[in-house]
């Protein structure tokens, strides 16, 4: 089984694929405004460059994707985060088999909290957990958060915690966010 995690942001962009034997796959790409536009062409690069990855990983492998939603907190670009949200769900919805097609969305806070066990862990912290705790060293900080979600991925399924703080997390989660459920 593939587990995939997904930090999304037209700066940098990560993918990460994780097998159930915890062998990864790294995927990173910029979408800069000079390059793609600000418009639909941004999205539709986001949305090219995805299927691209989703196929190379094996989209029949895929069992459970989370990915990062924006904070609510912020306050700018909430538009852009919400276009390119819709613009990954559309491409998961399409490309991978159900129920994987519906990602479980995890807050800023909840990933940081999974990571470290707190919520307000910087970016250096979350990179330094990844290396000391999973013994993966990564290249930027969306590569890190986009393994913490993997990590959170593969422990829905595999009940995976080490730690009182990831089973916390991962007990709030509502997996399969969007999943339409029986009234």
């Amino acid at each position: 089984m593939t587990y995939v995690g997904i930090d999304q942001s037209f700066g940098g962009f990560a993918v990460v694929a994780l097998r159930s034997d915890n062998q990864h796959q790294v995927y990173v790409r910029a979408f800069s405004a000079s390059q793609y536009g600000t418009g639909v062409d941004r999205l539709l690069a986001v949305e090219r460059w995805l299927e691209q990855v989703l196929r190379l990983v094996g989209p029949k492998s895929i069992s459970h994707v989370v990915m990062e939603g924006y904070s609510r907190q912020s306050q700018w670009r909430r538009e852009e985060a919400g276009a390119m949200s819709y613009a990954v769900r559309r491409v998961l919805w399409y490309t991978l088999p159900y129920p994987a097609k519906y990602p479980t969305i995890v807050a800023p806070r909840q990933r940081a909290v999974y990571a470290t066990g707190d919520g307000r862990a910087d970016k250096k912290q979350v990179m330094e957990a990844v290396r000391d705790k999973w013994g993966v060293v990564v290249s930027n900080h969306n590569a890190a958060d986009a393994y913490v979600l993997a990590r959170m991925a593969k422990d829905l399924v595999e009940r995976t915690s080490e730690h009182d703080y990831e089973r916390k997390v991962i007990a709030r989660l509502n997996p399969y966010t969007e999943l339409p459920r029986a009234a």
